[in-house]
């Protein structure tokens, strides 16, 4: 059931991609204004980071929330750029 919900969430994830590569850095641009940060693919890799420390207590699954979060990497430049600018390396090590 755990690779079904992850296999769903990546397939929902390449269909807003497209949509969304555009608008994904304007995040950083534009901190203090929450209408300008409403992608949904941004704001989705910002908890799947936020909730990084809590997953290890769930080790069965670490592994596809692991696997989720390098999917999602895998979309494009525009959302490893996103990660880094999130301090994403950091908060994986």
């Amino acid at each position: 059931m755990r690779s079904f919900v992850q296999g769903l969430i990546y397939c929902s994830l390449l269909k807003f991609y497209p949509f969304e590569k555009a608008r994904i850095l304007d995040y950083w641009t534009n901190i203090d204004d929450p209408t300008m940060n409403n992608t949904k693919i941004g704001n989705f890799a910002l908890v799947m980071l936020h909730n990084l420390y809590n997953a290890k207590k769930f080790q069965a699954n670490s592994s596809q929330y692991l696997q989720v979060i390098s999917r999602l990497a895998s979309l494009g430049p525009e959302i490893r750029e996103f990660f880094l600018r999130a301090k994403g390396v950091g908060r994986m090590l």
